[in-house]
């Protein structure tokens, strides 16, 4: 498991999942803990989660995020999902976990 604590993750562009993404492919689990952070002006530029991607690329696949005491702000997708998206699919074999606890999430 990958954790962010207490970090400040600002003014990335990426095609998706410009803040952080948790990734998971073929088989592997991607675990992403994230802890009394802010997360802001990020932009996916391409697609999607311009703060934060939960989702995979191929199945079978598990992909976690658990945000504790945190903030999601200010984030743009140029598809969907400025702030937080999730990605899954029962058909491929796809589960996605994403957990907000106490946490602020907004535009």
């Amino acid at each position: 498991m990958t954790t962010v604590n207490n970090c400040l993750i600002a003014d990335n562009t990426a095609p998706m999942g410009a803040g952080l993404s948790s990734h998971a492919s073929n088989g592997f689990s991607a675990e992403l803990y994230v802890n009394d952070s802010t997360v802001t002006s990020n932009t996916a530029d391409l697609y999607l989660g311009g703060g934060l991607y939960v989702g995979y690329s191929a199945s079978p696949a598990v992909s976690s995020m658990v945000m504790v005491n945190s903030i999601v702000e200010g984030n743009t997708a140029n598809w969907s999902g400025g702030g937080i998206v999730g990605v899954a699919s029962p058909a491929d074999e796809v589960l996605t976990r994403l957990t907000v606890d106490h946490s602020t999430v907004r535009y």
